[in-house]
């Protein structure tokens, strides 16, 4: 965001000219553009700590109707707050990931 500077001087030429010579009214607007650096997203955790501390269930996949999932509980609110269970579909083709809150 830029800054904004203002310098006001009397409307009195006289006063203008006898206290301040080398001054006049001026609005100054500085502004300066700077892109910001894209940041690679990194997953909380991976494919293979999911495959690795999950267990097997019987959920079915929403995207393939596919009747076997692994999943694994995750506290990623408050204390007070249920759980969030995280599937994974065990069909080699699908792969996905979804959630319950």
């Amino acid at each position: 965001m830029g800054e904004r500077s203002q310098i006001r001087v009397s409307k009195n030429e006289e006063e203008r000219n006898g206290i301040l010579p080398n001054m006049w009214d001026a609005i100054v607007k500085i502004k300066r553009k700077q892109k910001l650096a894209k940041k690679e997203i990194e997953p909380i955790f991976t494919l293979e700590d999911m495959k690795k501390g999950s267990v097997e269930t019987d959920a079915t996949c929403p995207h393939r109707n596919f009747g076997r999932a692994c999943f694994q509980q995750i506290q990623i609110r408050s204390a007070d707050e249920p759980a969030t269970t995280f599937y994974f579909c065990l069909n080699e083709k699908c792969g996905r990931m979804w959630r319950e809150d």
